[in-house]
């Protein structure tokens, strides 16, 4: 009996192996890639900084580690994910969404006085070309808790805004046409 593997076999199979870490290595950077996002750090436009921002209706904190944004990040240290009622209402997302991904989700204290501290501007690499992108906003309490929002995540309907920001030189609700406006723009903050 010859139990010889033919040429042929190996090189076809060593022509996959070879061709998929090549690719991996070309798009992601490494040959096994562990994370399947990029993260920019944006500076802080100055008008941003200056203000706190505090709730003005209901919302939620969806608390833990995002399994989404495991690679090491400043968004993977913002555990806490404010998220909006309209969110967590919607069939699709929900409540169930968040604990379904192993995450506690708690009312937000009105009550806590946010300050932003960075901007991250999220990739997801989707088959090695660059899918969507979101920008975060991080921010911090008084006692030093992180937490982080998507600006696409603002809502849009002025019956609907829940954070309110405050400066020295204005008070405004943050809505989501206080930021980018399409993925292709660079990161704005806007007052109205």
């Amino acid at each position: 009996m010859n139990t010889k593997i033919p040429y042929g076999i190996v090189a076809i199979v060593s022509f996959f192996i070879i061709f998929f870490l090549g690719r991996n290595y070309v798009h992601y950077g490494s040959l096994l890639p562990s994370c399947r996002y990029t993260e920019k750090v944006i500076p802080v436009p100055q008008a941003l900084s200056e203000g706190i921002i505090q709730t003005t209706m209901t919302s939620y904190i969806a608390l833990g580690e995002d399994k989404e944004y495991t690679c090491p990040s400043i968004i993977r240290s913002a555990t806490n994910e404010i998220v909006s009622t309209q969110i967590m209402d919607d069939v699709s997302i929900g409540k169930g969404y968040y604990e379904g991904r192993g995450r506690k989700v708690i009312l937000f204290s009105p009550d806590k006085k946010l300050h932003v501290t960075g901007v991250s501007e999220i990739t997801i690499l989707k088959g090695g070309t660059s899918g969507s992108r979101t920008d975060y906003l991080i921010m911090t309490d008084e006692q030093g808790l992180v937490y982080k929002i998507a600006t696409k995540n603002l809502s849009s309907d002025k019956n609907k805004l829940f954070l309110q920001f405050t400066s020295p030189s204005r008070s405004q609700t943050l809505e989501r046409a206080n930021f980018r406006a399409n993925s292709n723009e660079p990161f704005v903050f806007s007052g109205q």
